[in-house]
């Protein structure tokens, strides 16, 4: 994934991991909403709007009321939809942990990933060492409990064994 749109909740837990600044790092031009950016504390978004490696966008008022309409029936919020709409517009992957977000935009065909695919590329990337990771994903489990268990505990097993 070379361009992702990124929804509120990866933000909320690299800020709770502390992962804000190496996912910063990580080959990929990253973009998010003026939505997004609103559900998030005073502090994270300061963090936010002074890094070089975000865009934040807003929307077009005319297409994006369109799909407004149309994901609210689908029970997307405003800010879910509008990380739909940037990330049609850029024709770019999507970045979230929202089960509805994430199976709209893979049925229309949108490269989309989670926490964990997140956490791996930044273990990848050697920005993170794999001992470090492991326990950022536990302590993350802890504070996240949506976070699907299986796929959490193939990911630990599989940094404990490189």
């Amino acid at each position: 994934m070379k361009l992702a749109v990124t929804d509120a909740n990866i933000f909320i837990d690299l800020f709770h991991i502390d992962l804000v600044q190496e996912f910063f790092q990580l080959e990929i031009e990253l973009y998010t909403s003026l939505e997004v950016v609103d559900e998030l504390d005073d502090d994270q978004q300061a963090l936010l709007r002074s890094s070089k490696k975000l865009t934040i966008l807003e929307v077009g008022e005319v297409n994006f009321l369109e799909e407004l309409g149309n994901s609210l029936s689908s029970g997307l919020s405003i800010a879910d939809t509008s990380v739909f709409h940037h990330a049609r517009e850029l024709n770019s992957g999507i970045l979230t942990g929202d089960n509805l977000l994430r199976k709209i935009s893979e049925k229309l065909g949108f490269e989309v990933h989670g926490i964990i695919w997140l956490m791996d590329e930044i273990v990848k990337s050697s920005l993170v060492m794999n001992n470090q990771a492991v326990e950022k994903l536990e302590e993350l489990m802890e504070y996240n409990k949506r976070l699907p268990t299986k796929d959490c505990e193939k990911m630990i097993r599989k940094w404990s064994k490189i």
